[in-house]
């Protein structure tokens, strides 16, 4: 276990000494901790600040195209640089990167990268490229454009 989280842990231990949490409190905070250690230890993507979303029934992976009555919407908040999402997903900020949505997009402020939705996208400008499998509703867009239905810019292209 890393250095930082043997540090988290005697805080909480120590929290536990001091009365300022219970036992049942301790146990679980340590409990998680542990938990994410682990899983972290089998992760081998690169550490890169990007926001992987996954969702999961039990031990099964739901993805958006399996369709069977999961339904799926994610909404973060903040200025993430990369994401990647395979449900319909929603960023309130910008995102300085690129996006990749299995089903809708949309962002209230600008993609810094490319964008690929497997439905539609709306959001403010985007640098480079925007593949959708519907329609598009974007600002500036200043690369390629790829979908399967209408197209509306509001700015250049």
């Amino acid at each position: 276990m890393s250095m930082k989280a043997n540090e988290i842990i005697n805080k909480v231990l120590e929290d536990y000494k001091n009365g300022a949490v219970s036992l049942e409190e301790a146990e679980s905070r340590i409990e998680v901790i542990i938990a994410d250690k682990e899983i972290e230890k089998g992760i081998d993507w690169k550490d890169d600040g990007s926001i992987r979303i996954a969702v999961f029934r039990g031990r099964r992976l739901i993805r958006h195209s399996m369709r069977d009555d999961s339904r799926c919407e994610i909404t973060f908040s903040g200025d993430p640089v990369d994401v990647y999402c395979d449900h319909s997903l929603t960023v309130k900020g910008n995102v300085a990167g690129s996006v990749r949505s299995g089903h809708s997009f949309s962002c209230s402020g600008s993609v810094g990268g490319d964008v690929a939705a497997g439905h539609s996208v709306k959001c403010g400008d985007v640098k480079q490229n925007v593949r959708a499998g519907h329609g598009v509703s974007c600002g500036n867009i200043s690369g390629d454009i790829n979908c399967g239905h209408g197209i509306h810019c509001t700015g250049r292209r």
